[in-house]
């Protein structure tokens, strides 16, 4: 049995993956503010609600046991950083350098989730390109740059870290409030609404399935 703490764990990737570790009779330590997510009581595992983004200290004991931290908590979805770009910037640069010290002095194995944001305006980007990103007069590449900011820290660091940038992980569960395009769509559809096409539809965007995003994850922590 392995000790498991999921930051961020009541959002949607973060449940799947209690699901995955309760199934492996693994021990789960979710720690969530609850701001963008719903607390369900049925959900496996303990669950510490506190917002990170201003203290990190009674946590100490929890990181020091952990076997595997996954870092998911953040500021997530669209429409959320679009209607707050100075508070996702803060806040993810805020969780970031609490959490840091902490993973550094117990040298904390952690799968750290940047976002595909990174990529900017980057065409057919690999991880070791030079990456371009929008200008300083839209604050929602702030978002993108305070990510990537986070995954230096980390290189700074001395924790043990996998640094991860997923690309619109949706399925089953997932919410439509925070302005995530599938569940947005089956909404509009099952309600016979309009779907709404920003831009002139020719725009590509790569999905992926949550199931393999857990699988995914999983791989990376074992």
């Amino acid at each position: 049995m392995k000790n498991i703490v999921i930051t961020g764990g009541l959002g949607f990737i973060g449940k799947h993956l209690i699901d995955k570790h309760y199934s492996l009779e693994d021990h789960v330590t979710v720690i969530d503010n609850g701001s963008t997510s719903c607390f369900d009581r049925s959900l496996k595992g303990d669950v510490v609600f506190m917002d990170l983004s201003y203290e990190c200290e009674s946590i100490r004991g929890i990181i020091e046991k952990a076997d595997l931290v996954y870092h998911l908590a953040s500021s997530v979805g669209v429409a959320h950083i679009d209607n707050n770009p100075k508070d996702a910037i803060n806040n993810i640069f805020r969780i970031n350098t609490n959490l840091l010290s902490l993973f550094s002095e117990y040298k904390t194995r952690v799968i750290f989730t940047s976002t595909s944001e990174v990529y900017g305006n980057t065409k057919n980007a690999k991880e070791s390109d030079s990456l371009t990103i929008g200008s300083i007069d839209h604050l929602r590449w702030g978002y993108a740059c305070a990510k990537l900011m986070c995954e230096f820290m980390f290189r700074a660091s001395d924790a043990r870290y996998t640094i991860v940038r997923p690309f619109n992980v949706t399925g089953v569960g997932q919410s439509d409030r925070f302005g995530m395009v599938l569940p947005k769509f089956m909404k509009s559809a099952l309600s016979n609404e309009d779907i709404i096409i920003h831009d002139d539809g020719s725009q590509i965007r790569s999905f992926c399935d949550i199931r393999d995003a857990i699988d995914m994850l999983f791989k990376l922590g074992d």
